[in-house]
């Protein structure tokens, strides 16, 4: 009897290791934490080790363990109603232009960063901007790593502003001309903005 109860225990214990690996694997792409289960096998496993377990014919079928499906469409009227729920505001169209600030003979300074701010980009954006300073580096048109400051500025518009791309070109177009440089980076998205 006691042979019969540990052999069904060992298979236990075997089907839990299984399902612990299996959670393991789970885990890692959805964030559960797996050492409870695997906690508590290598402590049934323990316990029993001096037991003497009969060999006994198991089938185990291994599945791939995978992350529960999210990709999915739903009906537009769901998606609707869902991104009221969730997502705040309208959506506008984001830009960021990304300025550097060494020259063939100098740098731009923050005072004439400044002036131009004030004297090209605020009067075709008067509503509002943000202005970042970071650290970058680009590889330019003679092959040399360049880096520089950098200053990055931020624009939120709605779709409908028919005007907001000449004005950005001419805003990249001026500062390429003005501070002797080879590009003013641009990239676009969309953003859910709410004020």
């Amino acid at each position: 009897m006691k042979s019969i109860i540990s052999s069904r225990l060992s298979a236990i214990i075997l089907v839990a290791i299984i399902c612990a690996a299996g959670i393991s694997a789970y885990a890692a792409v959805s964030s559960i934490p797996p050492a409870a289960p695997i906690a508590q096998a290598q402590a049934a496993s323990a316990a029993n080790a001096t037991a003497t377990a009969i060999p006994i014919d198991i089938q185990v079928t291994a599945t791939p363990a995978v992350a529960p499906a999210t990709d999915y469409t739903l009906p537009d009227q769901a998606l609707a109603e869902a991104s009221k729920q969730y997502l705040v505001g309208d959506l506008w169209i984001r830009t960021e232009l990304y300025f550097g600030t060494s020259k063939p003979h100098g740098q731009v300074s923050d005072k004439d960063f400044e002036g131009f701010v004030d004297s090209i980009v605020t009067p075709r954006f008067p509503d509002g901007l943000t202005l970042l300073t970071g650290y970058g580096q680009f590889r330019n048109s003679k092959g040399v790593i360049e880096q520089e400051k950098s200053h990055v500025l931020v624009l939120l518009y709605p779709p409908d502003d028919r005007e907001a791309n000449g004005e950005i070109e001419e805003i990249r177009d001026t500062y390429k001309r003005r501070f002797e440089q080879e590009s003013v980076l641009r990239v676009d998205s969309f953003a859910q903005v709410s004020f």
